[in-house]
């Protein structure tokens, strides 16, 4: 495999990591906040569900531009930006 796609690869393996770590947290988060629960456990819609998105948003930002690398580059070691 190339260094070009290894990259991408590895790009894509710490994005899916990150994505579901953030999206469970922020859930669970969201979901006790507004003390909503469905019948299969906690709930998020409507303007939860938007809150998560914002929440993951703000996430990937703010630790890729002022922390250097999201928890899912870090765990795969990515290389850092410098």
């Amino acid at each position: 495999m190339s260094q070009k796609n290894s990259i991408k690869a590895r790009s894509f393996v710490a994005f899916t990591i990150d994505f579901f770590i953030s999206f469970i947290v922020f859930s669970f988060i969201v979901s006790i906040i507004t003390h909503k629960k469905g019948s299969a456990g906690l709930s998020i819609a409507g303007n939860g569900a938007y809150a998560v998105f914002v929440l993951m948003y703000a996430y990937f930002f703010i630790f890729d531009k002022y922390l250097h690398g999201t928890i899912g580059k870090r765990l795969i070691v990515f290389p850092r930006k410098k």
